[in-house]
């Protein structure tokens, strides 16, 4: 069985109940609307204008924390708020759901990587995250929060040794272009570690960029 991400995955730049990129920059998920307002116009005078309700711009982006991921197979995983503790990533122990890093973006922010996570087995047989260890470039994952989804398309594959992750701070990264990275493990089974020695890292971007 697959154990807690240590430290060195997530490369010393977690920090537990940190903003999402977004949030610490201070964007917002609905743009602010305008109403027209004078002492003239609630007194009744007919030289102004009606006051009108603004309304949510249709640009208004979506962003949200994802509860639900759906694979290429069509298969779908809940996803659970994941947190640190003593510097590790703790995913949900059941190999069929998912965990949402809480220090990472929301699905839908402009920039940041929304970081998903979860075990690749366990001893009862493949995780839902096994699915990652056969996807292909340009299949699409979606993720949604019962209300709104998201689709992202896959754009890059790589096995990572754990021991080499903590250097790629690409993966976890939350001031370039917003991505969708989804972790699990791959690789040897190292018995006396009771892990694999390697993580399959997959990235995708929004399909709306593209």
């Amino acid at each position: 069985m697959v154990g807690t991400v240590g430290a060195g995955w997530i490369g010393g730049q977690v920090m537990t109940g940190t903003q999402s990129a977004a949030e610490a920059s201070g964007a917002s998920g609905v743009q602010g609307s305008i109403a027209l307002h004078s002492e003239q116009a609630s007194s009744g005078s007919s030289d102004l204008p009606a006051v009108q309700q603004g309304t949510e711009a249709a640009s208004a982006r979506t962003r949200f924390v994802p509860t639900e991921v759906t694979l290429p197979s069509e298969q779908t995983a809940s996803v659970h708020t994941a947190t640190t503790i003593g510097g590790e990533l703790v995913v949900p122990e059941n190999a069929d759901d998912i965990g949402w890093w809480d220090g990472s973006a929301y699905a839908g922010d402009p920039f940041g990587n929304t970081v998903l996570a979860g075990h690749v087995d366990d001893p009862e047989g493949p995780g839902f995250f096994g699915e990652l260890l056969s996807v292909s470039r340009g299949d699409v994952i979606t993720v949604n929060d019962g209300a709104e989804a998201i689709e992202y398309q896959v754009t890059e594959i790589n096995e990572i040794d754990k021991s080499a992750l903590a250097s790629n701070t690409d993966t976890f990264d939350q001031r370039g272009e917003h991505q969708l990275v989804m972790i699990t493990c791959s690789g040897a089974w190292q018995p006396d570690l009771n892990s694999y020695a390697n993580n399959t890292v997959v990235i995708a971007e929004p399909v709306e960029t593209q």
